[in-house]
Parts: C-alpha cells; sequence; structure tokens
C-alpha cells in the first residue's frame, strides 16, 4: 500500500479525532468556541479543498476534508457554545478576513485564493492564541497535539515539492504549535500569579 495514502488517510482520522475532546469539553461548558475564529475558521479548509483539488493533491486532501467537517460543525455550534464576536479585536479579524477574502474573489486564482484565505486563517488563529493565552483552560491540550500530528501527516502526504500543495498543512501546523504554546505560557502565567 502506498505511504502517502496511508499518511493521507491518517491525517483524515487524526484531524476529526482531534475534535473529539474539545466537543466533549464544549458541550460539558469547560471549553470555550470563540465566535470570531469559527467564523473566519470555515473558510480555508473549503478553500484547501478546492485548490488541493485543482492542484492534483490527491494523498494531500485529508487535512483539508477533515478541517471542512470539524469546520462546519463547531462553526454549527458557535450559537449556542461560543462567545466573542462583539470585541473590538473580533470585529477588526472579521473585516480584515472580509477583506482578504474579497481580494481573493477579484483575482479568482486558486493558488492565490489559497494564500488569501492563509493570511485570512492566521487572523482568526490570532483571536485563539489571545483567548489560550488569556484563559487557557477554555482550550484542550490533546486537541491540538492530535491536530498538529494529522497536520504533519498531511504534509508528508503531499507528492510534490509544489508550494501550493505544501503550503496549507505547513500552516496549519505551524498555527496550531503557536495555540499549544500559547496555551502553555497561558497556564505558566496562571502559575506565577497565584503565587505571587
Amino acid at each position: 500500500m502506498n505511504i502517502r495514502f496511508l499518511l493521507g488517510t491518517a491525517s483524515v482520522v487524526l484531524t476529526m479525532a482531534s475534535a473529539v475532546p474539545f466537543f466533549r469539553a464544549v458541550i460539558k461548558g469547560s471549553a470555550k468556541l470563540e465566535r470570531g475564529a469559527y467564523t473566519i475558521w470555515l473558510v480555508l479548509p473549503i478553500i484547501a479543498l478546492i485548490t488541493q483539488a485543482i492542484e492534483g493533491g490527491t494523498d494531500s486532501l485529508g487535512l483539508a476534508i477533515g478541517d471542512t467537517v470539524t469546520g462546519l460543525v463547531f462553526f454549527g455550534m458557535i450559537f449556542k457554545y461560543g462567545y466573542g464576536g462583539v470585541a473590538k479585536r473580533d470585529a477588526a479579524a472579521l473585516i480584515l478576513a472580509g477583506v482578504g477574502l474579497g481580494l481573493w474573489y477579484l483575482t479568482n486564482n486558486p493558488a492565490f485564493a489559497l494564500y488569501m484565505a492563509i493570511v485570512v486563517d492566521a487572523i482568526g488563529s490570532a483571536l485563539i492564541f489571545v483567548k489560550a493565552y488569556e484563559s487557557p483552560e477554555s482550550e484542550v491540550a490533546s486537541s491540538w497535539v492530535l491536530y498538529i500530528i494529522g497536520a504533519l501527516c498531511a504534509l508528508f502526504a503531499v507528492s510534490s515539492t509544489t508550494f501550493v500543495l505544501l503550503a496549507y498543512p505547513a500552516y496549519a501546523v505551524i498555527s496550531s504549535a503557536l495555540i499549544l504554546a500559547s496555551q502553555q505560557v497561558g497556564y505558566r502565567r496562571q502559575v506565577h500569579l497565584g503565587s505571587s
């Protein structure tokens, strides 16, 4: 069996599995969905899925498929379990995301669409960096670890060195690792504040 196919399959499984601990925590009320971020995060996987299909990234589609499915689930949950979306930083992020999507629409270029979607997604990730730092208990570390492993599988499943196929999984690894790091720094900050 082809190793790239196995990595692509592992990427789908791990990406979707990464959502389970977070989903449970959201239902229990111990984790929170940031409305602005999850609204923005619905866009990138759909664009990545289309772009990778157009560019011939068959084995690397797993991450985009898993992200699209989980993105739709969490987007549906933000109305009941979400918070935010009204603060200045949320409004600014949504406006910047709208500008990025507008630029993508005007170019009608799949590769440029992906790059703009990554920029837009990074705006959503920035909201989560802040949330993970300020309220580390609102994120689930095991979800991010599973997601990073799934994104790494997708990265290694890419059958060429074409940047457009590597960009999405590479970005997913980096942004998720930064969110996990923000959460851990946030926990250390809480311990430091509690001991002072």
